[in-house]
């Protein structure tokens, strides 16, 4: 979830555009893979399969929990959409995971 803009000219990614949307992608498809990450959960069972799928529906629940509507999931049909604010991702989603970590 690396928003070190320095790290990210090591790569190539130069323009504040580029390192925008690197970032974006990122942390969208973490959102992302908490949602896919409940394929890995047993209910019957009531524990994960796999650690590392726990871990990324734990990072997905405080992106939504952070709120101001940083991150949230819409039910549509028979898809579950995962929306994010890309602009707050350096100010709330920062802030959130950060705390997160370090609880």
């Amino acid at each position: 979830l690396g928003v070190e803009r320095d790290v990210l000219e090591i790569f190539g990614f130069k323009t504040k555009e580029e390192q925008d949307d690197i970032i974006y992608c990122n942390w969208l498809q973490m959102a992302h893979a908490g949602v896919v990450g409940l394929e890995f959960y047993s209910p019957e069972h009531k524990r994960w399969g796999q650690a590392h799928m726990h871990a990324r529906f734990a990072l997905l629940n405080v992106m939504i929990r952070a709120g101001e509507g940083f991150c949230e999931l819409e039910k549509k049909d028979d898809t579950v959409l995962v929306k994010m604010d890309r602009s707050k991702i350096e100010t709330v989603g920062k802030k959130a995971v950060g705390d997160f970590l370090l609880k």
